[in-house]
């Protein structure tokens, strides 16, 4: 078998397999599948904001009431 047969057949097996993969991956991502992860990330994301002011506010109540009284 001569180099550029042997390279095209390479070639050929490679875009197969990325064929594969990305069809894989399609049916694997669906629209609930995306959803979800959004709705995770965003209440993960939101708890951690939460107890960060929380954690600040145990940390100095008094700046934290201050600060409370600057904003009303």
């Amino acid at each position: 078998m001569t180099s550029t047969v042997r390279l095209q057949n390479e070639a050929d097996a490679a875009r197969a397999g990325l064929s594969t993969a990305l069809d894989d991956l399609r049916s694997s991502v669906t629209t609930t599948t995306l959803t979800n992860g959004a709705m995770t990330f965003a209440k993960e994301g939101s708890t951690a904001v939460a107890r960060a002011a929380i954690d600040r506010a145990m940390a100095s109540p008094l700046a934290a009431m201050v600060g409370r009284s600057c904003h009303n």
